[in-house]
């Protein structure tokens, strides 16, 4: 019914970084059971609903939600970091309705990204900084050498 509907979901993977912890966001405005029925990820993609991450700036950045998205307290809500990736990027650019060619690196596509101090697919996400930032082709941030 959803997909016939056209909806999609944001999520915030951030968020569960502090999951269950006694006074925590989720539980303190939720409670204990609804707390589980929380950023079921899994079922969403196996639900074949539409949904991408954003950071909704607490803290800001992705990079801190990919370990709230491959960690999930509920083992079988976790993605792969890839997945979660996927979601911040190419996903959050369709559902977004941006024109064909974004959230893809590839020949003739807008030269939008970052470039990490290492890989998010096979480090710590917690240990990569940015190190630039690239937009429209532009770099509009460099970190210091």
């Amino acid at each position: 019914l959803l997909e016939q509907a056209s909806v999609y979901v944001v999520m915030q993977p951030n968020f569960n970084r502090n999951w269950g912890t006694p006074g925590g966001l989720y539980e303190t405005k939720l409670g204990k059971e609804r707390l589980k029925l929380c950023n079921r990820f899994r079922t969403l993609r196996e639900s074949h609903i539409g949904y991408c991450f954003s950071s909704d700036g607490m803290p800001p950045g992705p990079l801190y939600g990919l370990t709230g998205a491959t960690q999930h307290p509920i083992k079988d809500e976790r993605l792969t970091r890839g997945e979660a990736l996927l979601r911040y990027t190419m996903w959050a650019h369709q559902l977004s309705g941006s024109p064909a060619g974004y959230g893809c690196l590839q020949e003739g596509s807008p030269a939008d990204l970052i470039i990490l101090s290492g890989n998010p697919l096979e480090e710590d996400p917690d240990g990569l900084n940015v190190l630039q930032t690239i937009i429209d082709g532009h770099c509009v941030y460099k970190a210091n050498s």
